[in-house]
C-alpha cells in the first residue's frame, strides 16, 4: 500500500465535515467564555479590540490615553513632514530647508512631544545647508551692492588683489 493510500485511508472524513467540526468547537469556545483559552478573542476580533480598548480604560483614565494618541499622532505627523522635507531638498531647490529650521526651532519651544529632535548627522547637514545659504545671501547682496552703487567688478576685483600683486611681482 502506497503513502497516499496510507494517508487517504486514515481520513475517512470529508473536508467538509472537518471545517463543520472546526467552527462547532470554535463557536462551543465562544460561547463557553474560556478564561484558560485566548480563542475566543482569537476568532473574534471585535471581541480582542473592545478587551484590549477596556483594558486600557482600566489601567488609565480615557481622557489621558485620548491626549497620548493625539501627541503621539501629532508627532508622528511632524516626523512625516521632517522626513519629506528632508527627501523633497533637491527637487525643491531647498526651499524645504525653511521647514526643516522651522522643525528645528519648534523642537526647542514645544519641546519632544510634537517635534522630536534632530538626529547628529542631520544637525550637521543642517549647519552646513545653513552656512551655505548664509554665504549665497552675502554673495547677492554684494553683488547688488555693486551693481547699485556703480563700482565695476573689475575695480572691485583690483581693490581687492592689488595689494596682492604688488607684493607677488616684486
Amino acid at each position: 500500500m502506497g503513502l497516499d493510500a496510507e494517508l487517504l485511508s486514515r481520513n475517512k472524513q470529508s473536508s467538509s465535515q472537518r471545517a463543520g467540526n472546526l467552527n462547532r468547537a470554535r463557536r462551543s469556545s465562544l460561547n463557553n467564555n474560556s478564561q484558560n483559552s485566548d480563542l475566543g478573542s482569537y476568532y473574534n476580533p471585535h471581541a480582542a479590540r473592545h478587551a484590549a480598548q477596556t483594558k486600557k480604560n482600566a489601567l488609565v483614565g480615557g481622557t489621558k490615553i485620548q491626549a497620548l494618541t493625539l501627541d503621539n499622532s501629532a508627532q508622528l505627523a511632524t516626523d512625516n513632514l521632517l522626513k519629506q522635507a528632508w527627501l523633497n531638498l533637491i527637487d525643491s531647490f531647498g526651499l524645504t530647508l525653511v521647514w526643516i529650521n522651522i522643525h528645528v526651532f519648534l523642537s526647542q519651544v514645544f519641546g519632544e512631544k510634537l517635534f522630536r529632535k534632530l538626529k547628529l548627522w542631520e544637525s550637521m547637514v543642517l549647519g552646513s545647508l545653513d552656512l551655505l545659504v548664509l554665504i549665497g545671501v552675502i554673495m547677492i547682496f554684494g553683488f547688488f551692492y555693486l551693481v547699485v552703487t556703480g563700482q565695476g567688478v573689475i575695480l572691485v576685483l583690483k581693490g581687492l588683489f592689488g595689494p596682492l600683486w604688488g607684493i607677488a611681482s616684486k
